[in-house]
């Protein structure tokens, strides 16, 4: 009997060597999973980073564009002016020539 309490205090021991192994490994991976999610945090934050990139990109050719639209339509309103302007002197010139041949 004396033998007995001895045992089970082994048995005890044994058993919380065990539990404390296995918290350890837990742990350990723990670390791992924890390691991985700050892997892919650091990729979104790099993702985020390029999408910010590109939406500037976009920004300064829609800017551009813009700029360019404005240009057209002004060069535009300019070579209709002068066209317009030759309209009216051509169809002057032609009246003043019929009238001339009229005569």
């Amino acid at each position: 009997m004396e033998n007995e309490p001895a045992k089970q205090e082994t048995e005890i021991e044994a058993l919380a060597r065990l539990v404390k192994a296995g918290f350890d490994r837990m742990d350990e991976r723990f670390e791992k999973v924890d390691e991985r999610f700050v892997a892919i945090d650091q990729r979104f934050t790099d993702v985020n980073k390029r999408i910010d990139g590109l939406s500037y990109r976009v920004g300064q050719l829609d800017a551009k564009l813009d700029e360019h639209r404005q240009e057209s339509k002004a060069e535009h309103a300019a070579l209709r002016a002068v066209v317009g302007g030759l309209s009216h002197t051509l169809t002057d010139h032609e009246e003043r020539i019929k009238m001339l041949e009229g005569e």
